[in-house]
């Protein structure tokens, strides 16, 4: 996500759907936590690699940052076993959807890359 987009409030929201209090985020994140607070509520932006370090703790955490033409926002991403492909689907066709969920893509960036990868699998 561009980091711009992701402010104090949103990461506070991430937190919560995460069920982690501050010292939890930044104990994940390896990050102190008067980082987390300060960004939280807007005294300052955290160094890029701090700002890194939080996201990745908080999508690994299954919290999913979302942006489209009408704002940008957080979810949980679903779980593996939630997830539905079609009988007969390859690994990387599963694989492929798990990451179009968790990343909340768009459906026309999937419908091209399952595209691509049955043209892939006709080459061979």
């Amino acid at each position: 996500m561009d980091d711009a987009r992701f402010t104090g409030k949103l990461c506070k929201a991430a937190r919560a759907l995460a069920g982690w209090n501050q010292a939890e985020l930044a104990k994940h994140a390896n990050v102190a936590k008067q980082t987390v607070a300060d960004f939280e509520r807007g005294a300052r932006t955290p160094f890029p690699n701090n700002l890194t370090a939080i996201q990745n703790a908080l999508g690994a955490a299954g919290v999913v940052v979302t942006a489209d033409p009408h704002g940008v926002g957080v979810r949980i991403a679903p779980s593996p076993s939630a997830i539905t492909t079609p009988a007969g689907s390859s690994a990387a066709e599963r694989e492929a959807e798990q990451i179009f969920q968790r990343y909340a893509m768009p459906e026309d960036a999937r419908q091209d890359f399952l595209a691509l990868l049955a043209t892939t699998r006709k080459k061979k």
